[in-house]
C-alpha cells in the first residue's frame, strides 16, 4: 500500500490536539495532589506552607497549558516554509514499512517494523505514528489511493503493535 502526506499544518495541529489530554490529565493530578496539601497545611495551621502549596498550583495550572501553547505556536511560526514543501510518501507492507521523505533537497529515507512504534493513534483523517514520545510521522488517511487501503493499513496497525490507539 502507497501512501502520500504532505506535511500539513492542519495534521501537525489536529496530532498536539489528540496529545494534549495527556497533559490535561496530568495537570489536573498535579493540583488536586497540590490542593491536598495545602489544605493539610492550613488544617494544621502551617498557613504559610498552606498559601505557598496553593500558590504553586495555581502557577501549574496556568503555566503548563501556556507553555505548551506558546512552544506549538513558535514551532508553527518557525516552520512555515515546511508546511509548503515537505512530503513524505510511505510504503505500508505486512509487517514492515518504509518512508522517503523530502523537503526541498534535502532527503531522508528510513524503515522499520509497525511494532518499533512507540505509540500510535488513529483518528478519523489521520493516523501518528510516533517514533519516540515527541516525535511522529503524520498519515494522512486521504494520501491512499482508495479507502479500502486506508482500513487494510490501519487493520495492520492494530494487530502488530500492542500501544495502538484509536480517537475521535
Amino acid at each position: 500500500m502507497r501512501n502520500v502526506s504532505p506535511f500539513t499544518k492542519e495534521g501537525y495541529m489536529k496530532m498536539h490536539q489528540v496529545t494534549s489530554g495527556k497533559i490535561v490529565t496530568q495537570t489536573i493530578i498535579l493540583n488536586v495532589i497540590a490542593l491536598l496539601l495545602g489544605i493539610i497545611f492550613i488544617i494544621r495551621q502551617q498557613y504559610v506552607l498552606g498559601g505557598v502549596t496553593l500558590l504553586v498550583m495555581i502557577s501549574f495550572s496556568i503555566a503548563i497549558p501556556l507553555n505548551r501553547h506558546i512552544k506549538i505556536k513558535k514551532l508553527m511560526e518557525s516552520s512555515s516554509s515546511l508546511f509548503d514543501k515537505a512530503v513524505y510518501e510511505f510504503s505500508f507492507g505486512e509487517d514492515e514499512y518504509s518512508s522517503h521523505y523530502t523537503c526541498g533537497e534535502e532527503v531522508v529515507d528510513t524503515s522499520g517494523k509497525y511494532s518499533d512504534f512507540y505509540k500510535i493513534i488513529d483518528t478519523p483523517e489521520y493516523v501518528y505514528l510516533f517514533i519516540n514520545f515527541g516525535v511522529a510521522y503524520i498519515v494522512n488517511k486521504k494520501g491512499f489511493e482508495n479507502e479500502e487501503d486506508a482500513k487494510k493499513f490501519t487493520n495492520i496497525l492494530r494487530l502488530k503493535n500492542p500501544r495502538y490507539f484509536y480517537k475521535d
